[in-house]
């Protein structure tokens, strides 16, 4: 019906021929009053036929006008329900003053239209990017990713592929390629020139490069297509298009790379976890009598020994007889667990029924309860994640005192076959332990005392220092007890630490603006000797904050 009302519709470039054609068709269809009407139209309460009439001849002649236009000029004009206000809005629309103004149909080329701000903005720039109200629906396509309005739209104004739709200068390739589509990447290609495709924004960067940039890997192909002079054209930092593909190209490797790792790790264990619930399967079926044989005890003892929970939780769950399984020591689950440092298989404890109380009293082949296996020192595979001596010790504390706190008080007394306690058989195999601890200690208290020191000596910032400096001293004179690894030695360490790292700041503080009075306006020597002075303090903090974080985390929030 559209094609017989006018030759073509209505695009936003094609009003002057459009509206011609229009009042003609209304003419002919006796419409036109409807349009270029100067009274008010008829009001209900007027006779009924009049009203009805009106009626009548306002929705064709509204109709007529809508199905004229191109989908983004409807968008625009769909909620009006006058003819007249329809055609006056898109006479403002396109700039021209009246509905009834004679419009010779000759071609005509529309001079762009620049919001005000915009033209100011690119003027002061010295740039040559203009919104061209004319294209604003070729760049929504774009946007919203409809490809079949920008093939419309190009079909009908086919010289708008290469113009600049935005203040920055960006072209409709830009813009899909910032967009991702890849389909409208291709097509545009087709459309444009060798040359066209190396037409710069106001950031001096080709599509290809904001494709590199962008790391699109299937858009920089699209462009690999037809731009064969990309590595000529230069961005404003002097790089080219090729370099930027390849710099791009050779993060994303690195990153990919990374990913691919991570997704790897994932699906092994996914992987692994699928295996074990088939093997559990299997397990559930084997007689109690032959589980030894098939290698199943063998495989729950080897995934208590390496903390693997989720081996052990299936296990159990396919034969809950495993919990009273005994290796060849005669320890049980419980006492593997403590004898391996598994934090984890141990807090199993917490989730057992009434028989977690025959475990925890179970009884080894040398007589060892469970009190004298946490007594005993840790493998070197599980002090070896945990720095330093006193932290080492503080683990091991933190491990007896757990043990001893769910077992029976007699069981503190119980001797094992050498006639040894469980607190004896700590002593005994912890005694190299303490001694690095406490040697560890007293070095880093001195090298700390001798620097607050220093700065008590020369700076103003006793009032931090001197707290520090005590804590120091404090750890200096120390028993050195087993249980003052435990919280006592620690926490000394973290506030000597603190009010020293505290004290340093003040004295660069007080540095700096000694520095800033004595030189005023010469920043040019302030800032050096700032920056060479901040050199040793700041490995000196980069080297103990860690230290200080590790020992914070193991007193308050590390537990078993």
């Amino acid at each position: 019906m559209a094609a017989n009302t006018v030759p073509e519709l209505l695009d936003g470039l094609n009003y002057a021929n459009w509206s011609v054609c229009m009042k003609n068709y209304l003419l002919a269809n006796d419409l036109w009053d409807i349009v270029e009407a100067t009274t008010e139209a008829p009001s209900p309460e007027e006779p009924e036929g009049e009203y009805k009439a009106w009626i009548k001849k306002n929705a064709a002649a509204l109709h007529a006008i809508q199905i004229s236009c191109m989908s983004h000029i409807l968008s625009q004009i769909k909620e009006i329900g006058s003819a007249r206000i329809c055609w006056d809005s898109l006479a403002k629309m396109h700039e021209v003053q009246s509905p009834g103004d004679q419009i010779q149909p000759q071609e005509v080329e529309l001079p762009p239209v620049k919001e005000e701000l915009q033209q100011q903005a690119a003027v002061n720039q010295g740039t040559e990017g203009h919104v061209y109200v004319q294209f604003r629906p070729l760049h929504k396509a774009i946007e919203s990713g409809d490809l079949n309005s920008v093939r419309d739209f190009l079909h009908f104004h086919p010289n708008a592929v290469n113009k600049k739709l935005t203040d920055s200068g960006r072209t409709a390739l830009h813009l899909a390629t910032l967009t991702g589509k890849l389909k409208m990447v291709e097509e545009l290609v087709e459309l444009l020139s060798e040359e066209d495709l190396q037409v710069l924004d106001n950031n001096h960067e080709t599509a290809l490069m904001l494709a590199a940039v962008c790391w699109s890997h299937k858009n920089c192909r699209m462009h690999d297509k037809k731009e064969h002079a990309r590595s000529i054209t230069k961005t404003r930092f002097k790089f080219t298009s090729i370099f930027w593909l390849l710099t791009c190209n050779f993060i994303l490797l690195l990153f990919n790379e990374g990913l691919k790792q991570i997704y790897d790790t994932k699906l092994t264990h996914a992987y692994a976890l699928e295996i074990l619930h088939w093997i559990s399967e299997d397990i559930s079926t084997i007689d109690d009598t032959k589980l030894g044989q098939s290698g199943v005890f063998d495989a729950f003892f080897r995934a208590i020994q390496y903390g693997i929970i989720e081996v052990v939780i299936e296990m159990l769950k396919a034969n809950p007889n495993l919990l009273t399984v005994l290796n060849t020591n005669r320890r049980g689950i419980l006492q593997s667990a403590v004898q391996h440092r598994q934090e984890k298989i141990f807090s199993l404890i917490y989730v057992l029924d009434t028989r977690k109380y025959m475990l925890i009293s179970g009884i080894d082949e040398w007589k060892n309860n469970i009190l004298h296996i946490a007594a005993t020192l840790a493998p070197p595979d599980r002090l070896a994640h945990i720095s330093g001596a006193v932290l080492q010790m503080q683990r091991e504390l933190q491990w007896y005192k757990e043990v001893e706190s769910i077992v029976n008080p007699l069981s503190k007394e119980y001797t094992n076959i050498f006639n040894e306690r469980p607190s004896q058989i700590f002593s005994n195999t912890h005694k190299q332990l303490v001694s690095d601890g406490e040697k560890w200690m007293k070095e880093t208290a001195t090298s700390c005392t001798v620097v607050g020191a220093l700065i008590i000596t020369i700076m103003f910032t006793a009032a931090f220092t001197v707290p520090g400096v005590l804590m120091f001293l404090g750890v200096l004179t120390s028993r050195y007890a087993e249980d003052d690894f435990i919280k006592s030695l620690p926490t000394k360490l973290i506030i000597g630490l603190s009010t020293l790292f505290i004290s340093i700041a003040a004295m660069m503080v007080a540095f700096c603006a000694t520095l800033i009075i004595m030189l005023k306006g010469e920043m040019k020597l302030v800032i050096p000797i700032t920056l060479l002075a901040s050199i040793p303090v700041t490995l000196f903090i980069l080297l103990q904050f860690p230290l200080l974080v590790e020992i914070f985390v193991s007193i308050w929030t590390r537990h078993l």
